[in-house]
């Protein structure tokens, strides 16, 4: 990002060569403001290699990724979960941190989904799992989990640093716990957990006693991440946060942030939505031109 005199200007690029490394074309573009959008990973990298707008120190902090994992059961009768609509049943009773502070979701997972997302076992238990694939059932959970990760570049490259919090644990052991009640409520022979050794409940009465084993460990579980959110976190003060409340950062002019980077908590749903209306927020304000960027 080029800046003069306290004020963007511009881009410069470098076009690499992905086998070499070396650059092989570069590229400058003078605009009046400039907007980054490249999300919650790639954006705090962008001004980190610029070296701009971090006197907060607050960029590439308060990563969050919507921990999730994924939660298999067994039926008597075929229910082919990877037919029909994905992730077409949704779960928010227990949204509200209050609640739990997680949401449940349909799978859709084919076979080879169903096997990475819990412990099948290995030769003829492996085969015996994935014969049955087509009885199993499964449903996405996730977590409003805190800003706990950073984004950083460590000898030029990416680095992210993120574990699941103590104290956000519990919520994924509640929507655990839920997923279970609701799979048994609807007839389910046992449920399989996300976890990297073989953990099967087998009955109602069990569900407490087995998830409530399970530690905190990111070695334990079987987990992945859909919505990278935080790392250039919008607010009011300049001494906590990165842009202000129209995405203009506060240490550089005509400079602003329109992605989920923004957030300055996660919020629990998938952000593509309020990604949307909070760039529109943006864009309004920037065409309004209060500051006289254009002019």
């Amino acid at each position: 990002i080029l800046t003069d005199n306290g004020r963007a200007t511009g881009i410069e690029a470098e076009i690499r060569d992905p086998q070499s490394g070396k650059a092989v074309a570069k590229m400058t573009v003078r605009a009046k403001v400039v907007v980054a959008a490249a999300g919650a990973v790639q954006t705090p990298l962008l001004f980190l290699r610029s070296g701009l707008a971090n006197g907060s120190g607050q960029v590439g902090k308060n990563f969050a990724c919507h921990p999730s994992t994924m939660i298999v059961a067994e039926f008597d009768g075929e229910v082919f979960t990877w037919r029909g609509a994905m992730l077409g049943v949704y779960v928010d009773e227990f949204e509200h941190p209050d609640k739990g502070g997680f949401v449940l979701e349909g799978g859709g997972a084919g076979p080879i989904e169903l096997g990475m997302s819990t412990e099948p076992g290995t030769g003829a238990a492996y085969l015996d799992f994935m014969s049955r694939s087509k009885n199993y059932a499964s449903c996405v959970s996730l977590i409003h989990d805190h800003n706990v990760g950073q984004v950083s570049l460590v000898d030029g490259k990416k680095q992210i640093d993120y574990a699941v919090a103590d104290s956000d644990f519990p919520a994924m052991k509640a929507a655990f716990k839920a997923a279970a009640r609701i799979y048994f409520a609807a007839g389910a022979k046992r449920v399989f957990l996300p976890t990297v050794d073989k953990r099967v409940i087998e009955s109602e009465a069990e569900i407490d006693a087995v998830i409530d084993a399970i530690e905190n460990n990111p070695f334990a579980l079987r987990m992945v991440s859909y919505h990278p959110q935080g790392t250039m976190r919008m607010g009011a003060d300049p001494a906590k946060s990165v842009v202000g409340p129209y995405g203009e950062t506060h240490d550089v002019q005509a400079l602003y942030v329109s992605d989920a980077s923004l957030f300055p908590t996660s919020i629990i749903v998938n952000p593509q939505e309020s990604v949307y209306a909070i760039s529109n927020y943006i864009a309004d304000h920037i065409i309004e031109d209060k500051k006289g960027y254009f002019t």
